[in-house]
């Protein structure tokens, strides 16, 4: 009787990473919550920089990852499954540039510093979400479409 496996009921619609006390996704939103203060600040910079020629060339570039960031703080943590494939992407795509910027040199040292860290971190994001993934993709859902046949 010691065990006994309890598996947890999945209901459509009543579930999210709150109500489940899900601390993997909602660490997971954390960071791209914190992504999302670092572009701001990331702009804040580039458009105040006094030297700067040309301040708001950074702006659509910007727009568009805050767009995504605010996004998906907001929706996964309802177990969205089209959320889940933009955090992999999200973090897939700032793996693709990061990477080889941080340890080609092209930073200065005390950005590289938190870029390597942020990089770590997205690391353990994807593997957070991995773990996560039936969470998001319903495989016992769909297989209760297939039985209904």
């Amino acid at each position: 009787m010691a065990n006994k496996v309890v598996e947890k009921q999945i209901r459509p619609g009543a579930i999210n990473a709150f109500h489940d006390r899900n601390w993997e996704v909602l660490f997971v939103c954390f960071v791209f919550l914190v992504s999302l203060i670092a572009t701001v600040g990331m702009v804040l910079i580039s458009a105040f920089d006094p030297l700067n020629d040309s301040p708001y060339r950074i702006l659509p570039a910007a727009a568009l990852m805050i767009m995504v960031e605010i996004w998906l703080v907001f929706s996964l943590p309802f177990y969205n499954k089209l959320a889940f494939w933009g955090a992999i992407i999200f973090l897939g795509t700032y793996l693709f540039f990061a990477v080889p910027f941080a340890f080609l040199g092209l930073l200065p040292t005390a950005i590289n510093i938190g870029v390597i860290a942020f990089i770590v971190i997205s690391l353990i994001c994807g593997l957070l979400l991995y773990r996560q993934k039936n969470l998001f993709l319903h495989p016992a859902w769909a297989s209760q479409k297939d039985e209904k046949r």
